[in-house]
């Protein structure tokens, strides 16, 4: 198993990408979907797949629910000052020294 130090660092941009175009995008595919099923909504009644439209309702709605939640979340990065990148690198910073810690506390010989 590798140590914690042997892990390569995340590549820039990555965990600091605002998921407000991939939950939009996403949102409007549900919608899409549940255009198309309720337009084949008899043919898809006829073969017992009627849950589909169900399917497409949920999705939708988590669609919204996840649009409203990555709105605020946005907002309040900005409100602070910071922006998700910022939050992101602090976070990574923070558990890299942690983890030197740990490995160094680990390292130094002692014996309890």
């Amino acid at each position: 198993m590798s140590q914690p130090q042997d892990r390569q660092s995340d590549p820039e941009g990555v965990g600091g990408a605002d998921a407000v175009v991939p939950v939009t995008v996403g949102t409007m595919a549900w919608a899409v979907a549940l255009v198309v099923v309720v337009a084949l909504r008899a043919r898809l009644r006829a073969a017992g797949d009627g849950w589909w439209i169900w399917v497409c309702v949920t999705g939708l709605g988590l669609g919204l629910l996840g649009s409203v939640w990555v709105r605020r979340r946005r907002s309040a990065h900005r409100a602070r000052g910071s922006t998700v990148d910022g939050a992101n690198r602090a976070n990574r910073a923070n558990r890299a020294n942690r983890a030197d810690s740990a490995h160094s506390a680990g390292s130094d010989g002692s014996a309890d």
